[in-house]
């Protein structure tokens, strides 16, 4: 696909990126310093694409006519010249031979940085029961213990750097405050005493779509509440805790749910028994198959809330 570009001789790099996810402050300040040099020397153009401010260019970069056509959930990307050369959790080799092959220089022959270049897993096993972890509606009151959970606790590594942490905050505060005008409850909290165990997030429909993540694309937009993230932090058993997590959730909506959402859905992955989204956990929990997303990989699943039956107009 071809980049627009004001200057066809200078490759076009475009990062985008969803505000839910606070670590993509770092990974933005991360892009800018492994092509530091080479915008320094004005080899290259930058631009950020954030899905929500620029939804038209995120899905043309993503291949789809629109953000309500994704077939996998934007976290972050690098596009260099329109074609994607890295993907969460990003890569400086890979980013970085993007753009040498766009000016037609040698890439570089070996890895220049581990795979894990922002820190390996340092958190230890909890050893605790999961019947014993306490769960909380994620509120205006609680949201900070999922912001702490993704900066300082994500299994894939080592806590974000303090200086991110801030702008990071910032990026995603700017979705939580259009999400609780709509929802005073935008998911569940498990933790373990004053150690933040997992999280489901999810969102009214239309901003879940606004901020990449797959959705239904049916005119019921403003019944339905869409789940973004499941994720555990680090050193806990991930299957348990999943499966704790969206009874809870399920618990809360029912319980006190946000009087305008009848719906949840969720983006089903096949075969990633500990992964984000796993089919599973849907299935078991009552959601029924919608359409399938990926044929053989991924699922659009939909519950009614409070019970009921499924209804494939939704």
């Amino acid at each position: 696909m071809p980049a627009t570009q004001t200057n066809p001789t200078r490759p076009l790099v475009e990062v985008v990126y969803s505000p839910a996810c606070p670590p993509n402050a770092y990974f933005l300040a991360a892009v800018k310093q492994w092509l530091a040099d080479y915008l320094a020397a004005g080899s290259v153009q930058l631009k950020e694409v954030r899905t929500d401010l620029a939804p038209e260019r995120a899905a043309e970069l993503s291949g789809v006519s629109d953000l309500g056509q994704l077939k996998s959930n934007i976290f972050i990307a690098v596009y260099v010249a329109g074609h994607r050369v890295s993907s969460v959790p990003l890569h400086p080799d890979e980013v970085i031979n993007g753009v040498r092959a766009a000016l037609d220089q040698p890439v570089l022959p070996t890895p220049t940085a581990p795979r894990a270049w922002w820190g390996a897993p340092t958190s230890p096993t909890w050893t605790g029961n999961p019947a014993e972890l306490s769960f909380a509606p994620l509120t205006e009151k609680t949201i900070s213990r999922s912001l702490h959970l993704c900066l300082n606790c994500h299994p894939a590594g080592t806590p974000t750097p303090a200086e991110h942490q801030p702008p990071g905050r910032q990026l995603k505060q700017q979705l939580l405050k259009q999400a609780f005008t709509l929802t005073p409850i935008i998911g569940i909290v498990a933790r373990a005493g004053d150690q933040p165990a997992g999280i489901i997030e999810c969102y009214p429909r239309r901003l879940a779509r606004a901020a990449g993540f797959v959705t239904g694309d049916d005119p019921a937009d403003d019944r339905v509440l869409t789940v973004t993230c499941i994720e555990v932090a680090g050193g806990f058993p991930r299957i348990d805790v999943i499966d704790a997590l969206m009874s809870n959730l399920l618990k809360a909506l029912s319980t006190d749910p946000p009087t305008q959402f009848d719906w949840l859905e969720g983006n089903g992955i096949y075969g990633w028994l500990d992964g984000t989204n796993p089919y599973w956990v849907f299935e078991k929990h009552g959601f029924q198959r919608v359409r399938e997303i990926v044929p053989g990989k991924r699922v659009l699943m939909l519950r009614r809330l409070g019970g009921g039956e499924h209804n494939s107009r939704a």
